[in-house]
């Protein structure tokens, strides 16, 4: 499954670069209108984001019944590891957590990245991208709904770029997904964004966009022409 990467780069398990890796409860919240503690689900979780405006809330009791076991906190990611769907609009979607006094509902797992091996806004693209959504497929469990077992998503790689190159890396691909967005706002891209994300992704852990230098425009130019493309 692996493929050629940067010689100074290296290839970890999501258990090597993680602190701890938490299951959700096995229950379902109780969800009430004048809760004050977003409950997170995977419909909550989209291309590296946590929507904590629209999530659905809970008592006070209810967060500290389901945070027994681990608080999520600022700079945590939530996995989506079970859900119906293609995988990456459900299986496989990661958010990183800006926010804290949240809970887990059901379907999510936590990830608490270790920062001396990944950032993590590197660890929640690196989760997003084609090669970790490969290998999710490749791993899906058919009960009732697809899901990925814990187990098992402790063992899934992921390329690892030097720390000094993953900041740079982060910060070309949210230009490109910034672009991405701009473009929107004047074309009706549709169903490509996705493939365009994708291919942003792809890209950045290959080692392919050009991140010796943060401030190199490769990859935005590439952006440019697949848009122009799209556009035509």
């Amino acid at each position: 499954m692996n493929y050629p990467i940067p010689s100074d780069w290296s290839w970890m398990s999501i258990e090597e670069v993680c602190e701890l890796i938490s299951d959700c409860p096995h229950s379902t919240p109780k969800y009430i209108e004048e809760g004050q503690y977003p409950a997170i689900r995977s419909s909550d979780i989209e291309l590296g984001k946590v929507d904590i405006i629209n999530a659905k809330r809970v008592s006070e009791q209810d967060y500290l019944d389901r945070t027994k076991r681990i608080e999520p906190q600022k700079g945590d990611i939530i996995y989506c590891r079970e859900g119906s769907g293609d995988v990456g609009k459900a299986v496989g979607k990661a958010g990183l957590l800006l926010d804290d006094k949240v809970c887990l509902a059901q379907r999510v797992v936590l990830l608490r990245p270790n920062i001396e091996q990944v950032l993590p806004t590197y660890f929640v693209y690196a989760l997003n991208s084609p090669i970790m959504l490969k290998q999710v497929s490749l791993n899906i469990s058919q009960t009732t709904s697809p899901r990925i077992n814990i187990s098992t998503l402790r063992k899934l790689s992921l390329p690892i770029a030097p720390p000094e190159i993953q900041q740079n890396i982060v910060n070309i691909i949210e230009k490109c997904l910034d672009i991405e967005q701009q473009a929107n706002n004047f074309y009706k891209l549709d169903g490509n964004l996705d493939a365009l994300r994708q291919s942003i992704l792809a890209k950045a852990f290959r080692g392919e966009l050009g991140t010796n230098d943060p401030s190199e425009e490769n990859a935005i130019e590439l952006l440019k022409e697949v848009l122009q493309e799209k556009v035509k």
